[in-house]
């Protein structure tokens, strides 16, 4: 067995070498290693449109980042970081997303009040904040 799993991680690695070589064959082989370790074992929470979501991306991820990855080092770990940093960016809420929520939030709030918080965003953005008397 120790030495399928020293063999599997020549292959990884001679695959990793073609591939940012610019061999096509070898890097369209690479991404289908990648996309079945990322969606093995699908995930019993996610509905299959989202984990279908979550493999494209950290194949795009792969794509960019692909000449960072070192082929003396194993695959699985470079590819498990980059479905981590997928699945952190899902989790984290976007700015758009964050502003149409504050809207809701402070509906019905009186003008003058917001003034604070609109200083308080404008400051944590690197914004000028509005003057004071314009709130």
């Amino acid at each position: 067995m120790h030495g399928s799993v020293e063999t599997d991680r020549q292959d990884e690695a001679a695959l990793l070498r073609r591939s940012q070589a610019g061999d096509a064959a070898a890097y369209a082989a690479l991404l289908h290693l990648v996309a079945a370790r990322v969606s093995r074992p699908p995930l019993p929470w996610a509905e299959p449109e989202a984990q279908q979501r979550r493999t494209e991306a950290v194949l795009r991820l792969a794509h960019r980042l692909l000449h960072t990855a070192d082929p003396n080092r194993p695959l699985g770990p470079w590819v498990d970081g980059l479905a981590a940093a997928v699945d952190r960016d899902a989790a984290a809420p976007s700015w758009p997303g964050m502003v149409s929520r504050m809207r809701r939030l402070v509906a019905g709030t009186p003008r003058r009040a917001l003034g604070p918080v609109r200083r308080a965003a404008a400051a944590a953005a690197g914004l000028r904040a509005p003057p004071r008397g314009r709130a």
